[in-house]
């Protein structure tokens, strides 16, 4: 099941898509909030429930272009005329144009032939600004509205190297959903003044964004192997009707899991290969089923596991699916799943070792990194369950083994991992809950653990701007 920072920006941008800030430089800003914010902990519990995650994409909801700067090329003297025996004049050397966004070191343009070398990993987002320093309103935010506005998107290789891909409109409001390495364009969410929103393409070589049929009430979910669309579609009822259906580049839409009996689609995830889905129904969550998502046949997870409340955490592989089930005032348990036809009986996993202080467990959704693993934010044996404070940690399939992946000391800090690849799983971190909604992102090598900041961020810093949305190319 995969989760990223557009997922939450239908909320962020309903409550505020113009949030702004104070204009001074104050490096004390962050720990006055974080004073703050400890003061009003008691009044303000809903900041650490899962409605926080939407302060993430309100980072970007101002765009303005910042024209690159072009150095002049250097003036050329005709040359007199030379014998057979004169060196020639050399050829002046011209400086590569680069661009500079407020919050990140100058940076060359994407040529063309850039864009066609790119490979999987490399990730692509969108970078606005001037972005919010809180996410309150209030009239201390006003005078961010003085200065200049940029938008554009930009691109980082997996070694940290960033290019600007193309400025936007000042008013583009979007969401960078998917995106192939190699290709000129990707699938983006765009976003009206009105909160409304429709799905596109944007043209990464103009900017220029394209409208395409879009399904309403529909949230994405995942994306076939073809590059379709697959959406959660409808929306609570009395009896209630959510189906998944997948969605096309014409707009032409198919449903799926009818056929399987599915009533209320609840808990929704496409598997790695983009070949198969999991849909668990509300009105019957003791079992799950797998559909195809080309041909519609289903299969039952036979081997579901008998507790009352389960729901897959992430894919492990394109057959075993990571499920986490829920006892009143007990630990959770974990079980391997598999999915296949023939599959076996579940197989417990994360189980609680001997030593409790060093018992670790998901708190939330997983992210599949793409090599058999699972990395989660975890949290230990009385720890909370809020999105702030949890550090992020990678269940090794292949072992049944748990390995710290990145450290989060602060507990106003949000750590979450968005994406993996290869091995290889992509962070942001922001101190949400010190009222920042300002993303860092970081990409850590699975097998060496280093950390590569992609798109960073000074918090005590106004002025700037920070990602708002990013896809890693596939």
């Amino acid at each position: 099941m995969t989760r990223d920072l557009h997922d939450y920006m239908s909320d962020a941008l309903a409550q505020s898509t113009r949030a702004l800030a104070d204009t001074a430089d104050d490096s004390n800003r962050v720990s006055r909030l974080r004073g703050a914010v400890r003061r009003r902990r008691t009044t303000r519990a809903a900041v650490r429930s899962t409605s926080v995650a939407c302060v993430a994409v309100a980072v970007g909801a101002l765009g303005w272009l910042v024209a690159p700067r072009h150095e002049p090329l250097p003036a050329q003297t005709p040359s007199p005329s030379v014998s057979a025996t004169s060196t020639p004049t050399p050829t002046p050397t011209v400086d590569p144009v680069t661009v500079v966004l407020p919050g990140l070191p100058p940076m060359p343009e994407a040529t063309p032939e850039l864009l066609a070398r790119t490979t999987p990993g490399w990730v692509l987002f969108r970078f606005a600004g001037p972005a919010p320093v809180t996410t309150d309103a209030g009239p201390e935010n006003e005078a961010l509205e003085a200065l200049p506005k940029f938008n554009a998107l930009v691109l980082a290789s997996p070694e940290g190297e960033r290019y600007r891909v193309v400025d936007l409109a000042t008013d583009a409001l979007l969401s960078v959903d998917r995106w192939v390495a190699g290709s000129t364009t990707a699938d983006v969410t765009v976003w009206g003044a009105d909160g409304g929103w429709s799905w596109g393409t944007v043209d990464l070589l103009t900017g220029d964004v394209t409208a395409i049929p879009t399904v309403p009430s529909a949230s994405t979910v995942g994306w076939t192997r073809t590059g379709e669309r697959v959406v959660l579609a409808g929306v609570l009822e009395d009896p209630p009707q959510r189906t998944v259906i997948v969605v096309d580049r014409s707009g032409k839409t198919r449903t799926v899991g009818a056929g399987a009996g599915v009533r209320d689609a609840w808990k929704v995830a496409v598997d790695p290969s983009g070949a198969r889905v999991l849909i668990q129904d509300r009105t019957s969550p003791e079992s799950a089923v797998v559909v195809d998502l080309a041909t519609d046949e289903s299969t039952a997870v036979r081997g579901w596991p008998s507790f009352p409340e389960c729901t897959a955490v992430s894919w492990i592989d394109d057959d075993d699916v990571l499920v986490q089930c829920l006892v009143e005032d007990a630990r959770p348990s974990h079980w391997r799943v598999d999915t296949s036809p023939t599959g076996a009986d579940p197989v417990p996993v994360l189980v609680e070792p001997d030593d409790p202080s060093t018992d670790v467990y998901p708190a939330h959704e997983g992210i599949p990194t793409g090599d058999g693993g699972t990395a989660f934010v975890g949290t230990g044996p009385g720890a909370s369950g809020g999105y702030c404070g949890g550090s992020v940690y990678v269940w090794r399939s292949s072992s049944d083994t748990v390995e710290l992946l990145a450290t989060n000391d602060d507990d106003l800090m949000s750590l979450l991992p968005e994406a993996g690849a290869d091995g290889d799983v992509y962070l942001t971190r922001m101190p949400v809950c010190a009222d920042l909604g300002m993303p860092e992102i970081s990409r850590v090598d699975g097998t060496t653990g280093a950390t590569t900041i992609l798109s960073p961020v000074d918090w005590g810093v106004t002025g700037t701007g920070s990602a708002d949305s990013f896809t890693v190319g596939r």
